[in-house]
């Protein structure tokens, strides 16, 4: 691990959907910027339930307009701050989003 380098709030309002997912309502995200040590690309150990797969990304493409060919980033909230959080020198709160639906 580089850093630290983000944290992201996210808060499920909906009633219906905190009494089906209680486990999910309330959810914090850290953000850190890693590098390989030894160049060999591992699968997390722990993945989100609904997660389809993930990636290893060249820190210097994501999210660059330039590059179509980037995946985007979920939560969006990371995703449309990733070169905030890349290249800031502290971290970065990026809020408390209240999510309805």
């Amino acid at each position: 691990m580089i850093r630290f380098a983000a944290l992201y709030e996210a808060i499920y309002t909906d009633e219906i959907f905190r009494k089906e997912n209680p486990e999910h309502t309330h959810k914090i995200y850290h953000v850190f910027i890693c590098e390989l040590t030894d160049g060999k690309q591992a699968e997390p150990t722990e993945k989100d339930a609904m997660q389809t797969g993930s990636e290893w990304a060249d820190i210097k493409s994501i999210n660059m307009p330039e590059n179509l060919d980037t995946p985007k980033l979920y939560p969006l909230m990371i995703g449309d701050n990733i070169q905030q959080i890349i290249n800031g020198t502290a971290p970065v709160f990026l809020g408390t989003e209240q999510i309805d639906d």
